[in-house]
């Protein structure tokens, strides 16, 4: 039988790793749904709290409220900050997009109309919204030199897109052109559309399953007035259409935005697997207790991931559980170890977390140390459908300690 992950076992590599980097809120209550938060201009969140009182979190130290909404049946402009805009849905025939050679129309049910330059725009995807297997298939990797188009059935062309109006789509691919109906088509991507956005400090969730990402937003009772990361403006006239906020950027940072400096996935049998940032093992949405996450690590057991601490880094605070989408057979034991002096230093360790089990909530304290170690253990059945989650994993900050 593969040995279980030990401290012991592995302290000397962890050890080893953490000199190399050198060298170089307890989570939410579930949200009152009937109503809405409120973001002031100065970035502080209220949220409805569960008995009817208005619950205010000060700039920075709030972390989520709500989730994710799926887009199902809709077509999705993604934009080039990574923000998603859902559009209106195919059956009622309203013009929902429009493109020409400088600029690009925008129009969906939670949204009021979005105009921006076409180099704001990523990916337009239509069948491949829905559909996983055919949106992997519209995925390459890095940035392309052209326009690329993607057909429902199969077929992939490159050129340079003449436009979209009144839902046909227009191509140039080899010097001739395609006319083809937009129904028709799995996904567009638009070279060029790739830039890096820091400044995205609010996530940002819609009915009809937008997701901003925004440098700045105001919420409150006339509506949502949001500035997204890449510089678009964004607004809605209906706050309760707003069902998502996360911080982003604040006083404290996610773990899924920092690179480990050490991890060890020990299988029982021969596959191993890596872990995943911000989404499922199996490269979908991370969906936990119900609701879709955006932020949290992925793994499966028997795993030990380290990351680096900083001196200012206080508190680690996550939920932890098992996707939704694991097996019944799933189960797993989470443990938070410190690293502090050259020891392992056990903080945290659950009792067996099952499928369907709900989320775990841990808070302790890691002032002082040099690391920290989040394990996913085997428990019932060896690693079978062990696929645990790390749910908003992130280190609070506060005053920088000597070490």
């Amino acid at each position: 039988m593969t040995p279980r992950v030990t401290h012991s076992l592995m302290l000397a590599a962890a050890l080893m790793a953490l000199a190399a980097s050198a060298a170089r809120g307890a989570p939410d209550a579930a949200p009152d749904r009937t109503a809405a938060p409120t973001i002031d201009a100065d970035g502080r969140v209220s949220t409805p709290g569960a008995d009817g009182e208005t619950v205010e979190h000060e700039a920075g130290a709030f972390v989520r409220w709500g989730a994710p909404r799926e887009s199902r049946g809709r077509w999705v402009a993604e934009l080039a900050d990574g923000s998603r805009v859902v559009l209106y849905p195919a059956w009622t025939r309203r013009a929902s997009v429009s493109i020409d050679a400088e600029r690009v129309s925008l129009r969906g049910e939670s949204l009021l109309p979005i105009e921006a330059p076409r180099s704001a725009l990523r990916r337009l995807l239509i069948k491949a919204a829905d559909d996983t297997l055919l949106l992997d298939a519209c995925t390459e990797r890095g940035t392309p030199s052209a326009d690329l188009l993607w057909t429902a059935a199969g077929d992939r062309l490159e050129g340079r897109l003449a436009g979209v109006q009144e839902r046909v789509v227009k191509f140039e691919a080899a010097g001739q052109p395609v006319e083809l109906p937009l129904a028709e088509i799995a996904a567009l991507r638009l070279a060029g559309a790739d830039r890096e956005h820091d400044t995205a400090r609010l996530a940002i969730g819609l009915a009809d399953g937008s997701l901003l990402l925004a440098a700045e937003a105001v919420l409150d009772a006339s509506g949502l007035r949001a500035k997204l990361a890449g510089g678009l403006e964004a607004a809605s006239d209906n706050p309760e259409s707003v069902v998502f906020v996360q911080t982003l950027a604040g006083g404290f940072r996610y773990l899924s935005d920092a690179r480990p400096v050490d991890y060890v996935q020990t299988p029982y049998s021969t596959i191993k697997w890596p872990f995943a940032v911000d989404r499922s093992l199996t490269g979908g949405p991370l969906w936990v207790d119900g609701q879709r996450r955006t932020k949290g690590i992925a793994c499966h057991s028997a795993s030990r991931i380290i990351y680096k601490l900083e001196p200012n880094d206080r508190r680690f605070r996550s939920e932890a559980a098992l996707e939704d989408d694991a097996g019944p057979g799933g189960s797993v034991i989470f443990r938070v170890l410190a690293i502090r002096d050259g020891k392992f230093e056990p903080l945290f360790a659950s009792e067996t977390v099952r499928t369907g089990d709900p989320p775990i909530a841990i808070d302790v304290d890691v002032s002082g140390a040099q690391g920290i170690a989040l394990v996913a253990d085997y428990a019932d059945y060896g690693d079978q459908s062990d696929h645990a989650a790390w749910i908003d994993a992130r280190l609070e900050e506060g005053e920088p300690q000597s070490r």
